[in-house]
């Protein structure tokens, strides 16, 4: 036989091992003696589960040697006598392991239930192949610590097993990192996994188990993917570049808490998923939606999450009964959170947005809440009710600096209530607008500086409390019946206003001579003045301006800035 020369630096392999068979292709690599673990010769028996191949380059030297381990009984793992007692407090120990294959499963535990630990180890597999490193099944109570992976294919596989940890390892994986599948009670914690072209950790149907303080750096799908989960923590990940940050689908009662996910196009997705928190995360520089619950997520609660530098910050569609609450949105180009296809019964409770196109935009829902928010600098909108949004509430929202619409209520959106909200220092056209919606009710709101006009389209639209809503006035305009800047005796003086709800106003027009001094022409009920011969002096240059007071007390105005000359 030809001799080969192998050294193992397998700690546990060097303890008298006897009667495990041999998995071999072209050679079979001794396990060596623990008072000889130096050059074994010429030997045809084994006592290990390892799997051994190599390639002759011609001159005699093997190039290639391949290692797999494989316990797959509680017999065989006794048979190995490795150190510890299979105990919690001494576990079996497998340390210092290297092992390399080609095309097959380098490492494999299998109906196992005492307890093991695997450290330290260096393990490897060429071929992309989407068979795993490593794979644990129907096995609980192994802990697979500190060791490094470098495999093409897929890392580590997790089925039909319970109490499993994944703690600190390194892992260079070429498909998905950690695949869980039917198992209950796993940790899956501090590990790094990178050049995942697929999925950094995969889970099917977890059960009380933990994913936490892992580093996902871009994966080409998911960082992470949790499917038909219960009862699981998801907790302080750091996920970067990836087409999807977290995923849940199908998945009850998951805690999604403190993570950190950053240039992704859709950072989360609760997909169909209920009775879920989603806490304190941070969620930055991404394409599409920072946080999205859709189609029939119920019941969950997002909550005090930070989400920044997006396009739709965040996105209920087609889901109901969700609370989101004391989160920070800043700089979505297009909206801070869109509720819409049917997202019916939510509340958006005490959230700050800010920096965008529009704040906040509810579209062919019904029955949600919208309440105590801030909304600060939007262009087109703070609030939106839009495409059949019905009896919805917009209540107690602190809305500023908008440049058109603080409130805008679209054509086809009926019977919502927007009462008790506070407008302060929108622009010119920061207005409330109907754009002929039906039965809405606009109740006990307070405007403070721009924003001096709404705008209400449909008989059927009402304002319960007049004095709380203060400015009700459209298309203010004055006008004189001359052309050019020269005036005499008898030019008429008229303007326009439009009040759908009806209240009287009274109206001042005053002229104001360049000199700053300024006297009433006018003050009554009337939309139009004459002036009288004599009431200024030859020569005399002016402006006028046109104030008015509603019957609540409250005032608005208008000024024609060209300046008038008097014949």
């Amino acid at each position: 036989m030809v001799k080969w020369k192998v050294i193992l630096e397998v700690i546990f392999l060097v303890m008298g091992m006897v009667g495990v068979p041999l998995l071999m292709t072209d050679v079979i690599v001794p396990i060596p003696d623990m008072n000889n673990p130096g050059n074994i010769e010429d030997t045809s028996t084994s006592t290990s589960t390892s799997t051994s191949t190599s390639t002759d380059t011609g001159n005699g030297e093997n190039t290639t040697v391949n290692i797999s381990l494989e316990i797959n009984s509680e017999l065989a793992l006794a048979e190995l006598n490795l150190p510890g007692n299979g105990t919690a407090s001494d576990p079996y120990r497998i340390e210092g392991l290297e092992l390399s294959t080609q095309g097959e499963i380098a490492l494999s535990l299998q109906n196992l239930n005492s307890h093991i630990i695997v450290k330290d180890s260096l393990i490897s597999k060429s071929g992309s192949d989407f068979v795993e490193c490593v794979i644990i099944d129907k096995s609980e109570n192994i802990i697979f610590q500190n060791n490094t992976l470098q495999c093409e294919t897929n890392g580590i596989r997790i089925s039909d097993s319970a109490s499993i940890s994944v703690i600190n390892n390194s892992l260079a994986i070429g498909e998905t990192g950690i695949v869980g599948v039917d198992s209950v009670n796993m940790t899956i914690d501090g590990n790094h996994i990178s050049q995942s072209i697929f999925v950094g950790i995969r889970l099917f149907s977890p059960q009380d188990t933990v994913v936490s303080n892992n580093v996902i750096p871009a994966p080409t799908i998911d960082g992470i993917f949790v499917q038909d989960g219960t009862a699981t923590i998801i907790k302080n990940n750091t996920i970067t570049g990836s087409q999807r940050g977290l995923y849940l689908l199908g998945s009850d009662f998951i805690l999604v808490e403190g993570n950190q996910i950053s240039n992704a196009d859709w950072p989360m997705i609760i997909y169909t998923s209920h009775n879920s928190t989603i806490k304190e995360n941070t969620v930055d520089n991404f394409d599409n939606v920072g946080i999205l619950l859709e189609n029939g997520s119920q019941d969950n609660l997002v909550v005090s999450n930070t989400v920044t530098n997006g396009v739709w910050c965040l996105n209920i569609k087609g889901s109901t009964n969700n609370l989101m609450t004391n989160n920070t949105v800043v700089d979505c180009s297009e909206a801070g959170i869109v509720v819409e296809n049917g997202a019916n019964a939510n509340m958006i409770l005490s959230n700050q947005f800010s920096d965008g196109k529009w704040g906040v935009i509810v579209a062919n829902s019904i029955q949600n809440s919208i309440f105590n928010n801030s909304v600060i600098k939007f262009f087109e909108s703070g609030i939106s009710l839009a495409n059949q949004a019905h009896d919805n509430e917009v209540m107690y929202n602190y809305v500023v600096d908008i440049s058109f619409f603080p409130i805008h209520i679209f054509t086809g959106s009926n019977d919502n209530y927007v009462a008790f909200n506070d407008f302060e220092g929108n622009g010119d056209s920061g207005s409330l607008g109907f754009d002929g919606g039906l039965n809405n009710v606009i109740d006990q709101n307070y405007w403070v500086g721009g924003g001096s006009v709404i705008t209400m389209i449909g008989s059927s639209n009402t304002d319960s409390n007049p004095a709380d809503n203060p400015y009700h006035i459209v298309n203010v305009s004055i006008s004189v019946n001359v052309s050019g800047t020269n005036l005499t005796a008898g030019v008429e003086i008229f303007w326009y206003v439009v009040d759908l709800f009806g209240h009287s106003l009274n109206f001042v027009l005053r002229y104001t001579l360049l000199n700053g001094s300024s006297f009433t022409l006018y003050q009554g009920l009337g939309m139009n003045y004459t002036i009288p011969d004599g009431i200024f002096d030859g020569g005399d240059q002016f402006t006028l301006s046109l104030t008015y007071t509603g019957e609540y007390g409250m005032v608005g105005g208008y000024s024609l800035m060209t300046t008038y000359t008097y014949n």
